[in-house]
């Protein structure tokens, strides 16, 4: 029951993350929409390139071999995709936290509010608990956290 709730929720959410990278993208690339045709768009600077010394956390990265760079490269899209992913979780947990009708799942159940809850539910989740995995980086995919939901 609760996959077939979270399922249309998440598919919602990646859908609008899409459309917002597709904006990105077309902004960055020149392509203006029809809505923005009329306001001009302010014109930052360029971010300055990162050193190959360092990788995405500031760890040291090796320079020896050709390959070293677009490794580096690699891990570091690979980083951004993962913050991406634990922002987006992050957002969704917290709406669902704010919502009354999930309230009775905000924080772990006990067996002194529900009696026999224990026995009935093997591997009890909660949003809390949620919220506590997805911040401490223990998705690295979205059916790692599907599973637990």
């Amino acid at each position: 029951a609760l996959r077939g709730y979270f399922e249309p929720v998440v598919a919602a959410a990646v859908k609008a993350a899409r459309a917002m990278d597709a904006r990105d993208r077309d902004v960055a690339n020149g392509v203006e929409s029809k809505k923005r045709r009329g306001r001009a768009l302010e014109t930052l600077p360029k971010a300055p390139a990162p050193s190959l010394d360092q990788g995405a956390e500031g760890a040291e990265v090796s320079t020896e071999g050709p390959g070293d760079a677009a490794t580096a490269a690699m891990i570091a899209e690979e980083d951004h995709a993962l913050r991406q992913q634990r922002m987006f979780l992050r957002d969704l947990v917290t709406r669902l936290l704010y919502r009354k009708q999930w309230r009775d799942f905000a924080s772990p159940v006990d067996d002194e509010q529900l009696p026999g809850y224990s026995k009935k539910v093997k591997e009890p989740m909660d949003l809390s608990t949620l919220l506590w995995k997805v911040d401490s980086g223990t998705y690295a995919t979205m059916d790692a956290f599907l599973k637990d939901v």
